[in-house]
């Protein structure tokens, strides 16, 4: 998939960002949906004050598929 399918299918505009960082819309993009009850871990989580990570619904990453940078990370709460 490419940077600019990827932005047809969602209502996130990563084109405008990108060209900033020398990415354009034909770049080819791996998109990693996570979904069910997440708990998001990692360097300094939780953060000061919190007792656990955030749960999310899903959290989504997309790679540029030539060196596998990452280009957007996204979440979404659960309903």
């Amino acid at each position: 998939m490419s940077l600019a399918e990827w932005n047809a299918r969602v209502d996130i505009d990563l084109e405008t960002e990108a060209v900033r960082f020398g990415l354009t819309p034909d770049i080819p993009v791996f998109v990693l949906a996570i979904k069910g009850d997440v708990e998001w871990q990692g360097t300094g989580l939780p953060k000061p004050g919190q007792d656990r990570s955030e749960r999310y619904g899903n959290i989504t990453v997309v790679l540029d598929a030539r060196a596998g940078n990452v280009i957007w990370i996204g979440s979404s709460y659960s309903d």
